[in-house]
């Protein structure tokens, strides 16, 4: 039984109690994110760092995580609108920095900040970040995805979750690696059965982590074999890529196309 105004209730009176105990105001910040009340939750941290403690790394990381999904769902075209997504992006990057400043050994920080950096190769922020006249902007993409990489590869040895390895199956994506954006460690895949090694990322993500039912990760298994079939003008990697297709479709069988992106964006870890 779903009883979410129960618990807000209860929070509220520990707050009440226990207005400064940063683990109290940590927990709620969970609460009202996990609860669609991202605005309250973004004010809410905001208010943590300037009354309470303004070296909390997990209200940082919260407002960070709340900034930059914001900025990323933004569907606002006029100049306003994209002006005060690419602040935010910003802003996400800045308080993740911060974050790290304070605890340089975070990994949900590094992480986040990897993957504003890899969200500007795979181009969905139009160059915020990285927009350098003179640069040659497919270059410029190719050496985010790779800067990226080398931070998840750090913490993946941190976190032991699928979001990682969906991230770093998406930054060689961005850099038409689509051979690596399949692999990772045969030994993570347990139903292969023959010699050969299939290092698979997406894969990793998909069966070590999601169960095969993730529609994110399916989406980007089946972009990942389209484009390698493209490429190599490979019939069975078309094969592979119309049996991820089949997969989202009975995952989201509501619908045979996805409406938006929303499903392909670099992942967050679970872990809090």
């Amino acid at each position: 039984m779903n009883r979410a105004n129960d618990a807000h209730d209860i929070l509220k009176q520990a707050l009440a109690s226990q207005n400064s105990n940063i683990n109290v105001r940590a927990f709620y910040t969970y609460f009202l994110i996990h609860t669609g009340s991202a605005k309250i939750a973004k004010d809410f941290t905001f208010t943590t760092l300037k009354d309470h403690d303004k070296h909390d790394v997990y209200s940082y990381c919260a407002a960070a995580w709340i900034l930059y999904n914001q900025a990323r769902e933004s569907r606002d075209a006029t100049p306003k609108g994209i002006e005060e997504r690419k602040k935010n992006f910003q802003r996400a990057a800045d308080l993740y920095e911060k974050a790290l400043y304070y605890d340089n050994a975070c990994a949900f920080a590094a992480q986040g900040l990897a993957i504003v950096t890899a969200e500007d190769a795979l181009g969905t922020m139009n160059g915020t970040l990285s927009r350098t006249p003179g640069v040659d902007e497919n270059q410029k993409r190719l050496q985010n995805a790779r800067e990226a990489l080398d931070v998840f590869a750090k913490v993946r040895e941190s976190i032991n979750d699928g979001s990682v390895y969906f991230n770093i199956g998406h930054c060689y994506y961005a850099r038409d690696e689509f051979d690596r954006a399949i692999e990772s460690v045969r030994a993570l895949i347990p139903f292969v059965r023959n010699l050969l090694i299939l290092h698979l990322q997406y894969e990793t993500a998909s069966t070590r982590f999601y169960h095969g039912q993730n529609v994110s990760v399916l989406l980007c298994l089946c972009r990942s074999w389209y484009a390698k079939a493209m490429k190599d003008q490979s019939y069975p990697a078309m094969k592979n890529a119309l049996k991820y297709a089949q997969a989202v479709r009975r995952c989201h069988w509501r619908s045979w196309s996805i409406p938006d992106n929303k499903h392909t964006g670099l992942a967050h870890s679970s872990e809090r």
